[in-house]
């Protein structure tokens, strides 16, 4: 048994945090493309910032239930997809876009209430968005290294191993060990996903009557 538990930790250990830095590079370059979008101005920018506003008026004044079922909703999304492509051997190119898209829509959200409603935007960002955010962001950065790693494990079972290569290097077999760290850790993940949802309603309650954004 405890060898067993020394493999499967052998296994998932990771070479270096170069997954990691990808992923946060990829969200931050959505994000700043989202940003971006949104500065040129236009018709669809102007109508994405009353939309922006219509949102935060309506979360206002949902009841704190139907605040964090939405946001759990979403964070449980953003934590399902990664953990079906880590059962494929060519999932990896989807762990690293889904950042992307994620930094993409934060950063025209943010950028439509900082156009739409200035420097009350940034309070109402700090206060209500960010300490939630940190908590959704950090389970998806997560949840996608997890999901490359294992993507990987299944990738190289198809490579055949090279002479002397033994099973005891971390490009070892998917055992039933594997699969099962895989799925305690997804649901840490899923935990967080509840703290964060929990953190936003509970934010919206209190600090959101303090802004007049989408009034």
């Amino acid at each position: 048994m405890q060898v067993r538990s020394f493999r499967t930790a052998e296994i998932l250990r990771p070479r270096g945090r170069l997954s990691f830095f990808l992923i946060v590079l990829s969200f931050a370059a959505g994000m700043i493309y989202g940003v971006l979008l949104i500065s040129r101005g236009g018709a669809l920018s102007d109508t994405l910032g009353r939309l922006a506003g219509g949102y935060v008026l309506a979360q206002r004044e949902q009841s704190l239930l139907e605040s964090f079922r939405q946001c759990l909703q979403t964070a449980f999304l953003f934590l399902l997809i990664p953990y079906l492509l880590g059962y494929s051997a060519i999932g990896q190119p989807g762990a690293l876009v889904l950042p992307f898209f994620k930094g993409l829509g934060l950063g025209a959200f943010l950028g439509n209430l900082y156009r739409a409603f200035g420097w009350e935007a940034l309070g109402y960002s700090a206060l209500v968005l960010v300490p939630s955010a940190v908590l959704e962001l950090l389970a998806l950065f997560i949840g996608c290294r997890e999901s490359i790693r294992l993507s990987c494990l299944f990738f190289s079972g198809f490579c055949p191993m090279r002479r002397g290569e033994s099973l005891e290097k971390p490009c070892g077999p998917v055992t039933g060990g594997v699969i099962r760290l895989y799925n305690m850790k997804f649901l840490i993940l899923c935990f967080m996903a509840v703290l964060s949802a929990g953190t936003y309603a509970l934010c919206v309650r209190l600090f959101s009557g303090f802004f007049q954004l989408g009034t």
